[in-house]
């Protein structure tokens, strides 16, 4: 694909990182970005935490051998569909698992509870990791 296809990749690698950002509220159900400009720590750490396991997935759809238009970027719109599904499919049961006296939006919003975001943040990062990677 040459250099033409790696920039094409890149720009709609980062166009899903945005896409996913903004999109990231409608499953938390706050206002994450709201949060994370009034200095809230768990918020930021929440989102920065998602976009890096959501970047596994994006960066496996754009790596290894260009093998055409069409094949690539049906991969790359089913790993990003896949991302973001799991991302909303994985995010309640995270959340009944390892906060089992709150929610995560209580301990985002009114608690800025870094510790509990990080615990259900590394889990889901590590569920991630292995899927993007077994996927290879």
């Amino acid at each position: 694909g040459g250099v033409i296809s790696a920039v094409v990749f890149f720009v709609l690698g980062q166009a899903s990182l945005v896409v996913i950002a903004r999109s990231y509220e409608k499953i938390v159900r706050f206002p994450i970005i709201e949060l994370i400009n009034r200095r809230n720590n768990s918020a930021g750490l929440l989102l920065a935490m998602t976009l890096i396991a959501y970047g596994l997935l994006v960066s496996r759809s754009i790596s290894g051998s260009f093998t055409g238009w069409t094949a690539d970027l049906t991969d790359f719109g089913f790993s990003m569909l896949t991302g973001f599904a799991l991302i909303a499919l994985l995010q309640w049961p995270l959340e009944r698992i390892f906060l089992t006296n709150s929610d995560l939006k209580t301990e985002v919003v009114r608690d800025d509870n870094v510790a509990g975001v990080l615990v259900i943040t590394t889990v889901r990062l590590a569920l991630f990791a292995a899927v993007a990677f077994v996927a290879v």
